[in-house]
């Protein structure tokens, strides 16, 4: 599968957060989107952002310790109402039943999943996702490398 790829230079937190932001509001409602990054890199801030632009008024905070938080989001312009389901794998060395969580889940038709560190649920995950790395260049810069297949290109609509 070809992929279409791109890289954006973020300031600050609040550009991170917005870069989310633009793609929740893009998004259709059963999207899986994979973000790899060192602690700290600004992950949590980009879901926080994805939350706001479908409409969930949640507080959106990592869920290193809890493995999984879900946020409930309203019917938007472009998708139905449902659920985004975030993932962060840290602490795991195999994926075990978080492995079955996670392919429960993407059989879910109003179901959005963010995955952190992934790396022991990648033979689970569909090939056509978003991923996002996020690579700290100096103490606020963040530059995001997106790569996506053309069946996603809509994710990417508006994002600068």
């Amino acid at each position: 599968m070809e992929l279409s790829s791109r890289v954006i230079q973020s300031m600050h937190s609040e550009n991170t957060e917005r870069i989310g932001n633009v793609i929740g509001q893009n998004m259709q409602g059963h999207e899986v989107l994979e973000l790899i990054g060192d602690l700290g890199g600004g992950k949590t801030t980009f879901v926080r952002g994805i939350a706001k632009g479908l409409g969930s008024s949640s507080h959106v905070t990592s869920p290193t310790f809890k493995i999984t938080n879900r946020y409930e989001f309203p019917a938007g312009h472009s998708h139905t109402s449902g659920e985004l389901a975030h993932f962060d794998l840290y602490r795991l060395n195999e994926a075990g039943v978080i492995g079955e969580e996670i392919n429960e889940a993407l059989h879910e038709p109003n179901v959005v999943m963010v995955l952190e560190w992934a790396h022991t649920v990648r033979d689970v995950l569909p090939q056509e996702r978003l991923t996002i790395e996020f690579v700290a260049t100096d103490h606020n810069i963040r530059m995001l490398k997106f790569s996506w297949p053309s069946s996603l290109d809509y994710l990417m609509r508006n994002v600068t």
